[in-house]
């Protein structure tokens, strides 16, 4: 559906563009007089569109390409050298595991991490300068829509180098990890995912060696907004420790977390997951379908070992429904609970971001319609994800939410929203909520979509546990096979 109270996107905002590019030469002014860096920022844009427009230089003008490089360099660079370096690739990252290591965790020595960071930082400048001097031109990231947005752009770049510095600490490093095979596909599918949902708003650089490499490896070498680029990153990688730290404190010395570190698991999860769907949806990306696969997959590789990763309170339900997580009545309604506040928050922030954005539940305000839908995908989502070879293991429980999720999106996304998930669903209307000046409009919707879930979460359940009957003690299969012979 479309977003509401967005703002048209025009050759200066348009959510597809990745980056901010600049011209080789500084832009002047009509007396000829010369701009600053920081007006040269917002000016270049339009310099860049003419100098495509004559062939002058040849710009990257497919962002959907260049976001799937900037994923699959980091893939296989992390096959290839993680065996040697950890193979972080970002001073976010390295400073999070230096950090982690002196407060008794995983992680990088001190005297390892300075280094880290200073080959990292050396090596961007290097790329920049080498890439400007083949091809003449170079680029710069800074906020696409302009100096006045550069609050929502860090706040972007801060969410999203949590997100991903988070990824690092729980798939990388923590001893109580999934399996490290498929670290690679996660930090890719976790740049994929930042990329795309960061785009339209900062570019997505999500890294503070690339930020600053392109600022000095240009050809003017001026600062324009590596800094604060830099600084938010940063600070996203630190807040990522913060929450490793209560996650997994057995990883420094501690006991293994209960119910808390189980409860902000699921809330962590929700949050990104819903912000990544609501960056998408409001920037009209084409990329919609694979951001919500890469974060929800993600973080259920990198959750599972905490608190299951439903992420979903409809699976949490069908779950407890079925007996197969064996779930206690109190534990289901907190995780159902940190869920849904996870979701809220991100739709208020989501929302806050695009200034009042949303998008309606109901596109068609066909009520009976979209009760239908909802209840038959979300019914087939939770059974198979309850199915026995989906549910024992991450790589499972991610195939089957990275799979079934984008694919009930893309079919109900004109009819119910697509929503799948009361968390999600929550999280919409506190969108909408807050843009209508917390007038609680779309409240039908909302109580339509969410009951849909639900009841579709029970009858999965039930179906389930149909088809799949308890297995038998071993004696008991034993008398049983005896009576047979």
């Amino acid at each position: 559906p479309r977003p509401k109270g967005v703002r048209q996107a025009g050759p200066a905002s348009a959510p597809s563009r990745p980056i901010v590019a600049g011209a080789a030469r500084p832009p002047s002014r009509s007396d000829g007089s010369a701009v600053d860096g920081r007006e040269a920022i917002l000016r270049v844009r339009w310099d860049v569109r003419a100098d495509v427009l004559s062939g002058l230089h040849r710009v990257p003008r497919h962002p959907v390409a260049g976001g799937a490089v900037y994923a699959l360099v980091i893939c296989f660079g992390t096959y290839a050298l993680g065996r040697f370096s950890g193979a972080n690739f970002n001073p976010a990252a390295s400073i999070a595991l230096g950090l982690s290591r002196l407060m008794g965790g995983p992680g990088l020595r001190p005297g390892a991490m300075a280094a880290y960071v200073c080959v990292q930082l050396v090596a961007g400048v290097l790329a920049a300068r080498a890439f400007t001097t083949v091809i003449g031109f170079t680029f710069y990231y800074g906020p696409l829509n302009g100096e006045l947005e550069l609050p929502s752009a860090l706040l972007v770049e801060f969410l999203f180098t949590c997100m991903y510095v988070f990824l690092v600490l729980n798939v990388g490093v923590a001893r109580n990890s999934s399996p490290s095979v498929g670290y690679g596909l996660v930090m890719g599918f976790a740049t994929l995912s930042g990329v795309y949902s960061t785009g339209g708003i900062s570019g997505g650089c999500l890294n503070p060696a690339l930020a600053i490499g392109l600022d000095l490896g240009g050809n003017d070498f001026q600062i324009f907004f590596s800094p604060q680029y830099a600084a938010a990153e940063i600070l996203g990688a630190l807040v990522a420790l913060l929450l490793f730290r209560v996650l997994r404190p057995e990883d420094f010395g501690g006991p293994r977390g209960g119910i808390v570190a189980q409860c902000t698991s699921e809330f962590v999860g929700s949050f990104f997951f819903v912000l990544s769907i609501g960056m998408a949806i409001l920037q009209m990306s084409p990329m919609a379908p694979i951001v919500i696969m890469s974060a929800i997959a993600t973080m259920s590789i990198a959750l599972f070992r905490v608190s299951g990763a439903r992420l979903n309170s409809a699976i949490t339900i069908a779950f407890t429904a079925s007996g197969y997580a064996q779930l206690s009545l109190l534990r289901t309604l907190t995780f159902i609970c940190a869920q849904c506040v996870g979701g809220a928050i991100a739709g208020l922030t989501f929302s806050v971001i695009f200034g009042g954005g949303y998008w309606p539940l109901v596109p068609t305000s066909a009520y009976l319609e979209a009760f239908a839908a909802e209840f038959c995908v979300v019914s087939i989502l939770c059974y198979v994800i309850l199915s026995r070879s989906m549910a024992k293991t991450s790589t499972g429980l991610a195939i089957a939410m990275g799979v079934g999720l984008p694919i009930g999106a893309m079919t109900l996304g004109s009819l119910s929203g697509g929503m799948m998930n009361p968390a999600a669903t929550l999280g919409a209307f506190v969108a909408e909520a807050y843009a209508n000046g917390f007038s609680y409009r779309g409240f039908e919707d909302m109580a339509v979509l969410v009951t849909a879930e639900v009841l579709g979460s029970f009858s999965a359940a039930r179906l389930y546990s149909y088809t799949n009957p308890p297995e038998l003690p071993p004696t008991a299969q034993a008398q049983i096979k005896l009576r047979r012979d």
